[in-house]
C-alpha cells in the first residue's frame, strides 16, 4: 500500500497515481509477454518432441526395411557365387526390395526414394539406394558386391580439388557437357553402381544424366586412387569402364604422384599415357584441355 504524506497537494497526489497506475499497467504488459513467450517456448519445446519422435520412427522402418534388404541381397549374392563357382547360368534376377512392410503404408512414405529417369540401362534394384540412404559413407556396388569407400585424405581432396575446378571450368567456359564431382552414382547395371571421383559428361551424352544419378557410360572418368582401391582402380573397374563405353579413364596416384591416362581402343582401355608430377597432362576427349601436374600434386 502506498502511503501519501498529508502535506502534499492534490495534483502532486494525481501525479504520483498516474505514475503509479502507469507502472501498473508496464507490468502488466510486460507479465503478459512473459506468459506469452513462456507458452510460445513450451510448444516449441513440444514441437521438437513431437519431430523427435517422428524421426525416431522414420530410423526404426529404415533400419527395418535395410535389414530385410541386406538379406535379401546377401541370398542372392551368395546364390550368384556359387553358380558361377559351378560354372553354371545365373538367371535369378536380383531382390525386388519387397518386404514384410506395406509398400502403401504412411511410414514407408516417409522414406525418401529415388526418381528414375528414361531407362537407358537396366534399372538397378532400389535395394542398393535404400540401403545406404541414411549412411553419411560412400558406397559402390561391384559385381553386386557392396563396397564401402574409405574417406580421402588431404593428399586425395587437394588432387580432386584442383583437377576438378579446372576440369569444370574448362567445360563451361567451352560449353562442352557437365562435370560432375563424388558421391554421384554412375549406375552401368543391377550389379554396377559407382561413384568415380570425378566425371565428365559430354553433350551428346546428355540423355545418361537423370535427377536422381547418372545411367551409363560417362565419355570421362578420373580414379584417384589410394592403397585400398589400386586393384578394383586398375582391375575391375577399368574392364568395367571399357565394356560399358567410357572414352577415356585417369587413374591418380596420389602417393606416388603419377597420373596414368588411359583411352579406349577396340573396346579395351590402352595406357596411353603414364606421367610424373613435371609433366603435362592432356585429353584426348577434351580436345585443348591440359593441367600441369605440380599442380595437382601440389598439397
Amino acid at each position: 500500500m502506498v502511503t501519501v504524506p498529508a502535506t502534499m497537494a492534490v495534483t502532486e497526489v494525481m501525479e504520483l497515481s498516474m505514475v503509479l497506475s502507469e507502472w501498473l499497467l508496464n507490468k502488466f504488459e510486460r507479465d503478459k509477454e512473459k506468459a506469452r513467450e513462456e507458452a510460445r517456448e513450451r510448444e516449441k519445446a513440444r514441437e521438437k518432441a513431437r519431430e523427435e519422435a517422428r524421426e525416431r520412427l522414420r530410423k526404426e522402418v529404415r533400419k527395418e526395411l535395410r535389414e530385410e534388404v541386406r538379406k535379401e541381397w546377401e541370398t542372392w549374392n551368395r546364390l550368384r557365387l556359387e553358380a558361377k563357382e559351378r560354372g553354371e547360368p545365373f538367371k535369378v534376377p536380383p531382390p525386388t526390395g519387397k518386404t514384410g512392410i506395406d509398400p502403401t503404408s504412411q511410414q514407408l512414405k516417409q522414406i525418401r526414394t529415388p526418381e528414375w529417369g528414361t531407362n537407358m540401362v537396366t534399372t538397378p534394384s532400389m535395394n542398393y539406394l535404400i540401403l545406404i540412404e541414411d549412411d553419411d559413407e560412400r558406397h559402390e556396388l561391384l559385381d553386386g558386391e557392396r563396397v564401402l569407400v574409405p574417406p580421402p585424405n588431404m593428399d586425395h581432396q587437394e588432387a580432386a580439388a584442383y583437377l576438378g575446378t579446372s576440369l569444370s571450368m574448362f567445360v563451361r567456359a567451352h560449353g562442352l557437357g557437365w562435370v560432375y564431382f563424388a558421391s554421384t552414382d554412375v549406375v552401368f547395371s543391377d550389379t554396377d553402381v559407382v561413384q568415380p571421383d570425378l566425371l565428365f559428361i559430354s553433350n551428346e551424352r546428355r540423355y545418361i544424366r537423370t535427377p536422381a544419378n547418372i545411367r551409363g557410360a560417362p565419355d570421362l572418368i578420373v580414379e584417384i586412387m589410394s592403397p585400398s582401391s589400386s586393384r578394383r582402380d586398375w582391375g575391375y573397374k577399368r574392364d568395367l569402364y571399357a565394356r560399358h563405353g567410357v572414352r577415356e579413364y585417369w587413374i591418380i596416384d596420389p602417393t606416388n604422384h603419377v597420373v596414368s591416362v588411359l583411352a579406349l581402343r577396340d573396346g579395351v582401355l590402352e595406357i596411353d599415357q603414364t606421367l610424373t608430377e613435371d609433366n603435362t597432362a592432356r585429353s584426348s576427349v577434351l580436345e585443348g584441355f591440359d593441367v600441369n601436374l605440380v599442380e595437382i600434386f601440389a598439397g
